[in-house]
């Protein structure tokens, strides 16, 4: 199974069946059991980066 890449075609598949699976992005998110966890470190990293810019020297 495959997320339906353009790049699964038959040549590069050869003899294998195929089903691909196509989500939409609100679908993704649904499934996704830690993307509280991604979206929180994702804000944290660009506060840190915000905040903290310029404030490190050698």
């Amino acid at each position: 199974m495959t997320d339906g890449h353009a790049g699964y075609n038959k040549k590069s598949l050869e003899k294998r069946s195929h089903d691909a699976i196509v989500q939409t992005k609100a679908e993704r998110r649904e499934n996704d059991a830690v993307q509280g966890c991604h979206w929180t470190i994702s804000l944290l990293k660009r506060w840190l980066l915000g905040t903290h810019a310029g404030a490190v020297r050698d």
